[in-house]
């Protein structure tokens, strides 16, 4: 099977017989290619059921339900990875959410064998939260009692879905899957055995964070958005976690204060990546220092850190012992050339000046979201860490022009310097790449602003100035 990705997808394209199913969503591979290639290797296809052990479908179309039948009929009792991606939303058209729900009983039929589910369903409230079309996933005939099996579940859900059944489908799941490890959904679940969980298409208080910490001890990634309590008197009791490595908290509205009211009450002794957009302000960083001390850690990964404002902070929070080990940061909002020189490696002729104390030295990606610096500071910060992949990101600012200062080519030529868009695109001529501006609906996508051609220009940036 390792070797089916090989095959002419040209092959599969021209035979008309064969819907949109294949072996998984990262390849047109599929063991029909195979048995279409000559007897010999029909009878080969149909002796081994590994090879049909893994499905993905996009759709569904009517003429697909009888080749998925047969395809999981051919997997014998071999474990399932399920993929399914809904290929249109709330206006879709009735026999579409018929053969969806006519899918979904296939898939059921088989459910004590799943191993990894993943389906991805699309649209608004016809297509989701309607209780007539997806009333298969919540009504008895889902038997979830018995999925010793599945290890990986992966829900792709939208707002419009009831609520009320969604919880319940997700306890369910929960409660009768013993070997569950990694789950992705809209509703925060409590598993001993979760090792990975995200939930990113709705938000939650930051109290339930700290009580899937407590109720998940074998949690290893957590990935959560949040939004403030119901009520803002809540007696929290700290907890520590460790186990955790990776911890991604997102604040999508910005409301002051949650981050902090994470950071106060957990204790991650094993937590080596942090990826979080920071809401407050100095009382923020102030308690990830603490929590990072009280943890007594060592972060590798630190993504998203302001230094605008908060500047007097963030030089104790790098100084801190817990960081001395991080390998990637992304700061933005660095408009200062005291930023650069303090972590700029000196040479040894100056380690007995007090400012040249060796900071981050294990530094190997920094990510600049906005810079305004001398091209003087700049120069000598990327020659002190000629290791180090170093991207900066629009708006940036020098405070001489390039074509005056004798650093501007060796910056712009430099092999570990990029310069790029919020979009992600590199720009060709950094002289000439500010400011960014995001481009219109229905205009040319071509921003002549920045030197960037790329098409992905007209794309939102991620950054908050």
């Amino acid at each position: 099977m390792f070797y089916l990705h090989t095959s002419n997808p040209e092959l599969l394209a021209n035979n008309k017989n064969i819907p949109i199913v294949t072996y998984s969503p990262s390849t047109y591979a599929s063991p029909l290619v195979l048995s279409h290639v000559n007897r010999r290797w029909r009878e080969i296809t149909r002796r081994y059921p590994n090879l049909w052990a893994s499905i993905h479908v996009i759709g569904p179309k009517s003429q697909s339900l009888p080749l998925i039948a047969e395809w999981l009929y051919r997997s014998g009792n071999r474990p399932l990875s399920i993929y399914y991606s809904q290929s249109k939303g709330w206006d879709s058209p009735p026999q579409h959410l018929s053969n969806m729900n006519r899918m979904l009983q296939l898939f059921a039929a088989h459910v004590r064998r799943w191993k990894s589910i993943d389906f991805n369903f699309r649209g608004g409230e016809l297509a989701i939260g309607h209780p007539c079309q997806h009333n298969i996933l919540f009504s008895n005939e889902m038997d979830f009692r018995d999925l010793r099996m599945l290890e990986s579940v992966s829900i792709n859900e939208n707002r419009a879905w009831i609520p009320g059944p969604l919880i319940h489908l997700w306890s369910t799941i929960a409660q009768n899957s013993p070997n569950l490890r990694s789950a992705r959904g809209c509703i925060p679940i409590n598993s001993s055995t979760l090792s990975s969980f995200t939930c990113q298409t709705s938000t939650s208080p930051f109290h339930v964070v700290v009580q899937i910490l407590r109720d998940c001890p074998n949690l290893k990634e957590l990935n959560m958005r949040l939004c403030p309590p119901s009520s803002p008197d809540l007696n929290i009791p700290p907890v520590t976690h460790r186990k955790l490595k990776i911890l991604k908290l997102h604040n999508p509205k910005r409301e002051a204060g949650l981050m902090e009211d994470v950071f106060s009450r957990v204790t991650l002794p094993r937590l080596s990546e942090l990826d979080c957009n920071f809401d407050g302000g100095k009382s923020m960083v102030r308690a990830l220092r603490h929590m990072l001390q009280r943890s007594d850690c060592r972060l590798s990964s630190l993504n998203t850190i302001p230094f605008e404002g908060v500047e007097d902070e963030i030089y104790k929070l790098f100084a801190c012992e817990q960081l001395q080990s991080l390998k990637s940061l992304i700061i933005s909002r660095a408009h200062s050339d005291h930023f650069l020189d303090w972590i700029t490696i000196r040479p040894p002729q100056y380690q007995g000046d007090r400012t040249a104390r060796m900071v981050l030295p294990s530094l190997k990606k920094i990510h600049m979201m906005g810079l305004t610096v001398s091209l003087n500071s700049l120069a000598r910060f990327a020659s002190s860490r000629p290791r180090a992949n170093i991207v900066i990101e629009s708006p940036w600012h020098f405070d001489e022009h390039p074509k005056s200062s004798k650093w501007a080519p060796w910056i712009f030529e430099h092999r570990s310097l990029a310069f790029r868009n919020p979009c992600g695109c590199g720009v060709d001529n950094p002289q000439k790449a500010q400011p960014w501006h995001k481009v219109k609906e229905g205009k040319n996508k071509d921003c002549l602003e920045t030197g960037c051609r790329a098409s992905r220009c007209g794309y939102s940036s991620r950054s908050h100035y």
